[in-house]
């Protein structure tokens, strides 16, 4: 695995697990934008292991919180 991920890394940049979160981020946008699903429902749904853990890399890759992001560009009231 370590061989993957160098080679991955070389590739394309960024590291596998980045990598990985960030495509979970373009899912769960789509979900705080257009659902009445919680962010704990979000979070299991894509398979964090904690609904803070999810919060925390949602953070590092889009600079706001997902409730932040809801209410910014969420569709539903």
């Amino acid at each position: 695995m370590y061989y993957l991920s160098k080679i991955f890394h070389k590739e394309v940049g960024i590291t596998m697990t980045d990598y990985i979160h960030i495509q979970k981020i373009e899912v769960a946008k789509h979900f705080l934008e257009f659902s009445k699903m919680s962010i704990t429902e979000i979070a299991t749904l894509l398979d964090f292991c904690n609904p803070a853990y999810f919060s925390n890399v949602f953070k590092k890759h889009m600079q706001m919180t997902p409730l932040a992001y809801r209410k910014k560009y969420g569709q539903l009231i």
